[in-house]
This record gives C-alpha cells, sequence and structure tokens, in this order.
C-alpha cells in the first residue's frame, strides 16, 4: 500500500514541477533578496543583479511548486524543510526539492524491486525509519545496505 503512495505521489510531484506559471514576488522578499546580493557582493553590481535574478527565478520556481503541490504532505514536508535548511536562499531550497523529488523516483523503484523480497522490505522500512522526511538519506541508506549484503552473500 504505501508503495503505491509513494509512486502516485512521485507521479504528481513530477507532474506539478513540469508545470510552469509565474509567481508574484512580494516587495519584502525582492527586498531581502535584493539585501543579501549587496551584503554578499559588496561593489560588485553584475555579481549582484546575477544574484538577483537567480534567486527571484528560484523563488518564482520554489512557490510554484509550493503552490501545485500545497495537499500533498509529503510534498509540505519537503518544502518545509527546504525553507528551515535554507532561509531566505531560494535556489538551495530549490536544489534542495529537486534532490528530493528524485530520490522519491528512486524510492519507488526500490519499492517496485522489494514486492518479492523479503530482505530489501526490511531494508527499506529501516532506512524509512531512519530518516523518515529524508528521502535522499533513505535511497542513499538503502543502497549502502543492499551493497553490504550483496558483498556478504556472494
Amino acid at each position: 500500500m504505501k508503495s503505491l503512495i509513494i509512486v502516485s505521489l512521485v507521479f504528481s510531484l513530477c507532474t506539478a514541477y513540469l508545470q510552469a506559471g509565474s509567481v508574484q514576488i512580494p516587495s519584502q522578499v525582492k527586498q531581502q533578496i535584493k539585501a543579501a546580493a549587496a551584503e554578499k557582493w559588496n561593489g560588485n553590481y553584475e555579481m549582484q543583479a546575477f544574484m538577483i535574478k537567480n534567486q527571484s527565478e528560484a523563488y518564482q520556481e520554489i512557490m510554484n511548486w509550493a503552490s501545485e503541490n500545497r495537499t500533498s504532505e509529503v510534498a509540505k514536508g519537503i518544502f518545509r524543510a527546504a525553507q528551515k535548511k535554507w532561509p531566505g536562499n531560494y535556489e538551495m531550497q530549490m536544489f534542495m526539492v529537486n534532490t528530493q523529488v528524485e530520490a522519491l523516483m528512486e524510492l519507488a523503484r526500490w519499492l517496485a524491486e522489494s514486492k518479492n523480497n523479503s530482505i530489501l522490505q526490511e531494508i527499506i522500512i529501516a532506512a524509512q525509519k531512519k530518516w523518515p522526511e529524508n528521502y535522499e538519506m533513505q535511497v542513499f541508506t538503502i543502497k549502502n545496505q543492499v551493497d553490504a549484503y550483496n558483498q556478504i552473500n556472494k
């Protein structure tokens, strides 16, 4: 049942990610982005403009993604974790979201493989317990455990 939920979630997350839409950037966010660029690149206006452009685009992308996935509890968790880890850095938030969505897709593949493999099911369950909302770490743990299991049982 859990694998079906994850597979359908992956589909909806990927579909929403591919849908484009323009999000209006609030003035306080624009000011925060400009202030961060000025602080980081004091006197280097070319780099400030570059950072402002990239952060503004990333803000729009992440807010569009969050809006499209507002009904998914898993997506909300991914979004909250990205905001918490990278406050005000919208490029890194979007990077983290992308990484987590890619990991969810890989996790769905592992879950499909585990249907008739009790050892793999145990490994997946342990990884999910250890890293409940970090899909990248779940996949990392699963790969390492499977590799170690295969080495032991050659």
